[in-house]
């Protein structure tokens, strides 16, 4: 990352401190988003103005280092902020309001796991239960195509019922766990409109979709770290 700045920058010495809330592996980017940080103000200390697309290059290089074969949503979502719809290699940008009477509540598990590995388990199931898996992964492509026009129209309330379903599907793959069930349960019996897992499964990150003024209370059941988090339209900025 270093070489990368340093070939476009200047000899400038800095010091970086980084202060984060990011849950330590679990699938929140927790590397994707100080690289586009660092990035974005050594470009800025060097005296560059870099555009967002410059940013995202060179971050996606980091990404590399660190994981090998990064498919490139963790520093384009770091970047540019929003909502993306990713397939095949490709990013569309998803433009919506987001309702301020609505919020997502992000637990951490506290369970790390191997996604190479989880991976690979879904795989192998595939292939000894292919015809099964076909159904699931059709559900799973109608899942996404409904979610997407709910966002655009602001059907907040249907979005829960679609992540519920889709939690149903992943438990289906085995990509869940008796923690993970364990914490969706409690959120779902908590007036959560809908909780699903992120990432690879098996642990890291659970995201419940609630009601603003459903959010009381229910952070105190929870012995699990969490966050209420909104979205970010911007992504990486300067703050004077």
């Amino acid at each position: 990352l270093f070489k990368l700045i340093a070939s476009m920058c200047c000899s400038k010495r800095a010091r970086a401190y980084i202060d984060s809330s990011i849950f330590m592996g679990s699938g929140m980017g927790p590397s994707a988003a100080p690289s586009v940080a660092l990035i974005h103000a050594l470009m800025r200390f060097c005296g560059l103005d870099p555009s967002k697309e410059v940013v995202s290059r060179i971050a996606f290089e980091a990404e590399k280092a660190v994981h090998g074969k990064p498919s490139g949503i963790d520093n384009t979502l770091a970047t540019y902020g929003g909502l993306l719809y990713y397939r095949s290699g490709v990013f569309e940008r998803i433009d919506i309001k987001w309702p301020e009477e609505y919020s997502l509540l992000v637990v951490n598990t506290g369970i790390h796991r191997e996604t190479g590995v989880v991976v690979k388990e879904v795989l192998d199931l595939y292939e000894r239960r292919r015809e099964v898996l076909e159904h699931i992964y059709r559900a799973a492509e109608e899942l996404v195509n409904q979610a997407l026009a709910m966002l655009r129209r602001g059907d907040f309330e249907n979005l829960g019922e679609l992540m519920n379903i889709n939690q149903g599907l992943l438990y289906t793959v085995n990509v869940s766990c008796p923690k993970c069930e364990e914490i969706i349960w409690l959120l779902r019996r908590n007036k959560a409109l809908g909780v699903k897992l992120s990432g690879a499964g098996r642990g890291g990150i659970i995201i419940a979709l609630y009601r603003k003024k459903d959010l009381e209370g229910v952070r105190q059941l929870l012995k699990e770290e969490s966050l209420v988090v909104s979205l970010d339209e911007q992504g990486v900025l300067s703050i004077s």
